[in-house]
């Protein structure tokens, strides 16, 4: 048995038709809103796009116009020190002319001094004038010839006077360097039993590398005796020239020593120098 199926109902299929027809519209409306909204988005994109490219174009301007204005301040920037060191070259010439032209003002000055002290009656008082400190310092030259004069007096008698006291020594060998002092408060008795010369006086003899001193007199034989200290037994022509330097010395000062042991210490020197 097969069922039936009730008939439609006119008026609901109606209602729904224009259901549909209303949701077609709809999308049909919202399809074109969506492309003209596509289309205002790809104008705006492109427009974008647009002023992107003519941003870029004025950066790139904005670029080589800096470049040249750089450029064109570095030419001025050279431009302003030439122009500065040809203003200090032309500054260190014109001061340099400048000296120049002082040096020969000074120059002929000077020659135009000159010629003016050739004037006969200034010559003659110059020429009075430089006789007068001519006689002057002549006068002050013999002064001062007198004075050098008493001063090596000062200085000999100080350096003899040294020499006497033992301050300095009478002899010193150029050989080894050992120094010989005169001890002239010290002299031996004329009732020595030594066999010295009285009245003459002691030295010293020091030793230059030992540095120790040992004592000696001039006796009758014309040599030098020596007081005894170990390791520094003076050389012979040490011996020798105080020998002869202790004649001498008696001879300056009027100390009588015998005729022989004069002659003695004569031969002694004269044997050693042959």
């Amino acid at each position: 048995m097969i069922d039936e199926v009730p008939a439609g109902n006119p008026g609901h299929e109606s209602e729904l038709e224009n259901n549909m027809q209303d949701v077609l519209f709809q999308i049909h409306n919202l399809a074109a809103q969506a492309k003209a909204l596509y289309n205002d988005e790809a104008q705006e994109f492109n427009e974008l796009l647009d002023e992107r490219d003519r941003l870029e174009l004025a950066l790139m301007s904005a670029k080589d116009q800096l470049a040249k204005a750089e450029a064109a301040h570095e030419e001025t920037i050279r431009h302003f020190k030439k122009e500065v060191e040809k203003a200090q070259l032309q500054r260190n010439e014109q001061a340099q002319q400048h000296l120049d032209a002082k040096r020969k003002l000074k120059e002929t000055e000077r020659q135009l001094k000159d010629l003016r002290s050739l004037d006969p009656t200034r010559l003659a008082k110059h020429n009075k004038t430089l006789k007068a400190k001519n006689e002057e310092l002549k006068a002050a030259n013999v002064a001062l010839k007198a004075k050098n004069v008493e001063l090596q007096k000062q200085i000999q008698k100080a350096a003899k006077d040294g020499v006497e006291k033992g301050i300095y020594p009478v002899y010193k060998d150029p050989i080894d360097g050992h120094l010989v002092k005169l001890v002239s408060y010290i002299r031996p008795k004329e009732d020595n039993t030594d066999d010295l010369v009285p009245h003459v006086p002691v030295v010293e003899f020091y030793h230059k590398t030992a540095g120790v001193m040992r004592q000696g007199c001039l006796n009758m034989e014309g040599g030098i005796s020596w007081g005894s200290t170990k390791n520094t037994v003076p050389p012979a022509r040490v011996s020798r020239e105080v020998a002869s330097l202790l004649v001498d010395y008696c001879e300056r000062n009027k100390i009588k020593i015998p005729q022989d042991v004069k002659l003695a210490v004569r031969e002694q020197s004269l044997k050693a120098a042959s």
